[in-house]
């Protein structure tokens, strides 16, 4: 099964807001009723899923440890697929009412921290290779959930606009700073046919949403995040973090 983040005991620490303008405050606003048809979907799919998982493993003799961990690592899925959807309505709703994000600061291993979030990304719509580069050495004062939100929502930025053969993801500290890009390179899979006017306006929405949801994890963390298109090679996803003083968990 794979292995999870957990938060440690630290405080809940608000960080200042995003001034959003009225239109992405609205498009939140409105995302949110979206967003809980969508979650409320997938809860049912992740309920049925624990239903049924748990259904096969009753069946089965004592020793079908082979047997039940596929049934287990789908369970494992659907849960945290289910949590990280809940997890987006929470931020959505927080941003459009103009609260800002929570954080909880604490040490942690940037690379490492990265590196167990790319393998905790879902597969259904796999990219062929991933390259993880390190950059610098040292740990990092900050959220690392918040970190993990933030490399699955550049994911689904990415694939949206068609994954690539290769996917680099740079992860990168130096001093009180450090750095998260990632990056579609190669040829790009060929585009879909052209979505109907309402699929498309959905799509752009979901593109804007994940994009306010990244530049909010980004200045929470005192830093800015940018996306952008490159022709041939697909969208980047370029933040800059700074290091949370753990004092600032304390007041």
């Amino acid at each position: 099964m794979r292995r999870r983040l957990r938060r440690r005991g630290t405080q809940h620490v608000p960080m200042p807001a995003i001034d959003l303008p009225p239109a992405d405050a609205r498009l939140l606003a409105g995302d949110s009723g979206w967003l809980v048809d969508r979650a409320v979907h997938d809860l049912r799919n992740s309920l049925s899923a624990i239903r049924i998982g748990v259904e096969l493993m009753n069946r089965s003799d004592d020793g079908c440890a082979s047997a039940c961990a596929p049934v287990l690592a789908h369970i494992d899925s659907a849960a945290q697929r289910a949590h990280a959807l809940s997890d987006e309505l929470t931020d959505a709703c927080r941003l459009a009412s103009g609260r800002p994000l929570l954080l909880h600061p604490q040490r942690f291993g940037l690379h490492t921290t990265v590196r167990q979030a790319l393998d905790a990304l879902p597969r259904e719509a796999p990219v062929s290779a991933i390259e993880h580069d390190r950059l610098g050495d040292g740990d990092c004062d900050g959220d690392p959930l918040r970190i993990a939100q933030f490399i699955r929502l550049a994911f689904a930025e990415i694939r949206a606009d068609a994954p690539s053969a290769l996917v680099i993801v740079i992860s990168e500290v130096a001093a009180e700073r450090f750095r998260i890009a990632v990056h579609a390179d190669g040829k790009r899979s060929p585009r879909p046919p052209a979505p109907q006017p309402h699929a498309a306006q959905q799509a752009w929405a979901e593109s804007r949403r994940r994009t306010l949801l990244m530049q909010a994890i980004a200045h929470a963390h005192g830093g800015c995040a940018h996306v952008r298109s490159e022709d041939g090679t697909g969208r980047t996803v370029d933040a800059s973090f700074a290091s949370i003083p753990l004092a600032h968990a304390a007041a």
